[in-house]
């Protein structure tokens, strides 16, 4: 490769400092085959790892062959096995370093080598896939692996100037075909991780990665890095909304993939959840039926607002084993998170849906929306929170209040105030559902006015 020249004179004139002993060329010609054909991967480590190389030599001894080796899946092992064995433990600080900046190189050759049409090789893309799950891996290390402060912050500083370099391609804003878009998933997720723990951690983190905007804003306050093809900002913005409401104050995400599968990313903390790429220009799905006009709210928000309520009811239900037996008996959790996704966007419609089914007959839907009110408050106690906020009517963006909430012993609610007027659920000895009442009154078995 032409640049591999130029590569091993700029590491090496980037060494500074008294003379030390240099891979002879046996030794070179000996890393440079067994990296190319993923062997003999202690004998690597001995070389590269020697104490006698300068940081700059030990780089070039592993990034010059690396950068022309295609990183397939018994690359991607001789990687790990190079990095991770216990016998790499003494050396793992240096190691570890030496070969995220080879992966990087060869990142960045792979990245120059396809200008126009790298969305359109697949094979290329799950390359830099592997790639960057190799990097997380050591992003995700745990401080009981031997990889040093000085260490990450190295890895930290070559994954950074990798992302700035290759913008159009891993910039998080600039807009990519799905596929790219989650492999660059995966490295962004390392650029975080790799963010040492403090109050200016997410911001440092959103300076690295040119966030602007609404994308900027989900990441400072809230921790969660929007990871998408690169759609509009507005998305964001409506994220957040859907997580202040879905998920307040509650253990944070690490990301929210758009359009991905979760299961092929690594991540360090927290959880990274998954939301269908919504149809472009389709109709919203029609969480609320036939029974009420559908609120104005558009596809996006919608499936963020769903994607969200399924990883907030598992997480409670996960503490309240008996809220989630009385989901099971009302309905089960995908029918629970589908009213919670209601109540995130519009929750005096979602009463009134819960009001006019229960005076036609069907008191199953207020059953649902009394174990959806329980999820969003979840209080220890019979009483919950004194408020949650919830979605207002006719979509808006600002959210309302839910107030007053009181819960069963199972978790459930069976009183709250919303909009002025106080509701409350009654169930039998069973947990169904017999009574739902206004401000004191009953609700009829008939049509019920809004």
């Amino acid at each position: 490769m032409r640049n591999v020249g130029a590569l091993v004179a700029a590491l090496l004139a980037a060494d500074a400092g008294p003379a030390r002993a240099s891979l002879t060329p046996s030794e070179a010609e000996q890393v440079r085959r067994d990296v190319a054909t993923a062997t003999h991967v202690a004998q690597v480590r001995a070389l590269v790892a020697r104490p006698d190389l300068s940081p700059s030599e030990a780089q070039a001894a592993l990034a010059v062959p690396l950068t022309t080796t295609p990183i397939d899946s018994d690359h991607a092992a001789f990687l790990h096995e190079l990095v991770f064995s216990e016998t790499s433990t003494p050396s793992r600080p240096v190691l570890s370093v030496v070969a995220i900046q080879a992966l990087i190189a060869r990142a960045d050759a792979v990245i120059a080598e396809h200008p126009y049409d790298l969305d359109r090789r697949p094979s290329t893309l799950d390359e830099l896939r592997r790639i960057y799950s190799l990097i997380e891996e050591v992003a995700a290390a745990g401080p009981g692996a031997n990889i040093p402060t000085s260490s990450r912050e190295q890895c930290s500083l070559a994954l950074r100037g990798h992302v700035a370099h290759n913008p159009a391609a891993l910039g998080p804003q600039s807009t990519v075909g799905p596929f790219l878009a989650q492999a660059r998933a995966q490295a962004l997720l390392a650029v975080l991780d790799f963010a040492p723990d403090g109050a200016t951690r997410r911001i440092e983190v959103a300076d690295a990665l040119g966030l602007a905007g609404a994308r900027r804003g989900l990441l400072v306050d809230r921790g969660a890095l929007l990871l998408d093809a690169g759609g509009a900002d507005a998305r964001a913005a409506s994220a957040q909304v859907m997580l202040d409401r879905l998920l307040p104050g509650r253990d944070p995400l690490e990301a929210i993939l758009v359009g991905g599968d979760p299961a092929r990313l690594v991540a360090r903390d927290g959880a990274v959840v998954a939301i269908a790429e919504p149809a472009a220009g389709g109709p919203a799905p029609a969480l609320w039926g036939n029974d009420v006009e559908p609120p104005p709210v558009d596809e996006w928000s919608t499936a963020v607002a769903r994607g969200l309520a399924s990883v907030a009811l598992s997480r409670v239900t996960a503490q309240k084993p008996e809220l989630l037996a009385q989901i099971e008996r009302d309905g089960g959790a995908d029918a629970v998170a589908q009213e919670m996704a209601m109540l995130a966007i519009d929750a005096p419609r979602s009463v009134q849906v819960a009001a006019v089914h229960f005076s036609s007959g069907h008191p199953e839907t207020a059953a649902l929306l009394s174990d959806a009110i329980g999820a969003l408050a979840p209080a220890t106690g019979r009483t919950g929170p004194s408020s949650i906020p919830v979605g207002p009517a006719r979509g808006g963006a600002a959210s309302v209040r839910m107030t007053q909430i009181a819960l069963n012993p199972a978790g459930a609610a069976v009183a709250f105030r919303l909009e002025g007027r106080l509701w409350s659920v009654e169930r039998g000895p069973g947990g169904t559902v017999t009574g739902l009442r206004r401000d004191g009154s009953r609700i009829p078995q008939a049509a019920v006015a809004r």
